[in-house]
């Protein structure tokens, strides 16, 4: 473990690099998918791909016709991801057959580019004048009292979070939350076909707690700070009150930031933190035919969003199949023998940065999931202070500590958007570059 210091036109920021060392409440689930369900790529037919083609008559005929020649039918498209990748994203499903069989008949049509099943996802938990900022110790960790005499964040920086919705109403929080465009994706009812809405509440707590490392309003008078005191925080709810949810929902979410980015060419979205994950049996080569690894990857062509993964709480290496099942402290198991952990093991995404783990005395704790290769920093994560949901079903504190790489990845998604306050013109790539190539 050494010590990695980040710095550059009076930006220091502190985290640790992990080499070869053994990223939350929240265990994640066994590695699941939905039945009879299928995401999909399909090659393009209709020319030129938009959201008006594909719900006119000829692109709506062609999706349908894709879904009816394997038994299923369209659940839903995905407009932005398919504009930005010139390739048609769309959610089919089946009454009739199961997964496998879905995709077996999807293989034999020559428009489908990859199929996959739409799996399971789930949380990774396990100098102001603010109260509690002086229990933040991974904000003294990561040295930010030295960035704030620089800049403390700008209102015209959003990082988009990823999770199980925002407490809008936290009095931590309030001011900092673009509620304007902020969306939920997750399905009231059992369907995993993503619904759109604008109630983004969390019941959870963990998405407000994330939010909070991120940008709590600072210098309030009020419980804790966080990296950035004005960023704004754009809440992308696509995990339900359980803290779980479905690829699909994590992909309507990324098609909404596609969009948005899209449409506001000037608007900075320089971090999007996803502290959540599952673990699948493919291989990173395998996945990256996929319609989720190319979701991701429509993003990451964009050049002007990091992508911030937790690295997983697992205690096993990223990029790399599990070596045996794991099994939590309740005996269920969260982890199958060969499974890999995505988001966190995807290869070919320039802008993706994983994030492991690290205690109050610079060393792993067990539970971080950990990589020579495919794991590239370690930020805060162990009994981390931050807001939390007066709607959460726990309980109705307004703050907690919890630990976990769902707590560190939001140190490193703020410590980008605090760079992007001072370097306005810098890309994704360039961002993310500064943090890691500045490392000792």
């Amino acid at each position: 473990m050494r010590k990695t210091t980040f710095g550059l036109a009076g930006i220091f920021v502190l985290l640790w690099s992990l080499f070869g060392v053994p990223a939350m409440l929240h265990a994640a689930e066994p590695a699941q998918y939905a039945p009879g369900e299928a995401l999909v790529v399909l090659k393009n037919r209709i020319g030129q791909v938009s959201a008006a083609a594909l719900s006119s008559a000829s692109g709506g005929n062609y999706v349908k016709s894709v879904a009816e020649s394997a038994g299923a039918k369209v659940a839903t498209t995905y407009a932005a991801l398919s504009e930005a990748r010139n390739e048609i994203f769309v959610l089919i499903k089946s009454e009739t057959k199961s997964t496998e069989e879905l995709l077996a008949e999807l293989a034999k049509n020559p428009d489908v580019e990859c199929a996959s099943p739409n799996y399971r996802v789930q949380a990774f938990t396990t100098t102001p004048n603010d109260p509690d900022y002086g229990s933040l110790w991974g904000l003294e960790k990561i040295r930010v009292s030295e960035v704030w005499d620089t800049t403390t964040g700008s209102e015209n920086v959003h990082v988009a979070v990823i999770d199980t919705g925002l407490y809008a109403g936290h009095p931590d929080l309030a001011a900092n939350v673009e509620t304007s465009l902020s969306r939920s994706f997750v399905n009231p009812d059992n369907s995993v076909t993503p619904v759109v809405s604008s109630n983004f509440s969390d019941r959870d707590g963990h998405g407000t707690h994330v939010a909070g490392t991120i940008a709590a309003v600072g210098n309030n008078e009020i419980g804790v700070v966080g990296v950035n005191w004005r960023a704004k925080i754009i809440a992308l709810k696509a995990l339900r009150d359980n803290g779980s949810g479905w690829d699909s929902w994590t992909i309507a979410a990324l098609d909404y930031l596609v969009d948005l980015l899209r449409a506001n060419p000037d608007m900075r979205i320089p971090a999007v933190n996803l502290s959540l994950g599952g673990w699948i049996p493919e291989t990173p080569a395998v996945r990256q035919n996929s319609a989720t690894w190319r979701a991701y990857k429509a993003l990451d062509d964009t050049n002007r969003t990091v992508i911030v993964v937790a690295a997983g709480n697992e205690g096993h290496e990223v990029g790399a199949p599990a070596p045996a099942d794991y099994y939590n402290q309740r005996g269920e198991r969260i982890v199958t023998k060969g499974a890999y952990c995505y988001p966190a093991s995807f290869t070919g995404l320039k802008n993706l940065l994983v994030v492991g783990s690290v205690n109050v005395s610079d060393t792993a704790p067990a539970f971080t999931n950990w990589s020579s290769g495919s794991v590239h920093l370690a930020a805060p994560g162990v009994n981390i202070r931050s807001t939390y949901s007066a709607e959460a079903l726990t309980g109705a504190s307004l703050y907690a500590n919890l630990q976990g790489t769902s707590m560190s990845a939001p140190h490193v998604a703020g410590a980008v958007a605090l760079l992007a306050s001072a370097h306005a013109d810098r890309t994704a790539n360039q961002l993310k570059e500064l943090l890691c190539n500045s490392a000792n």
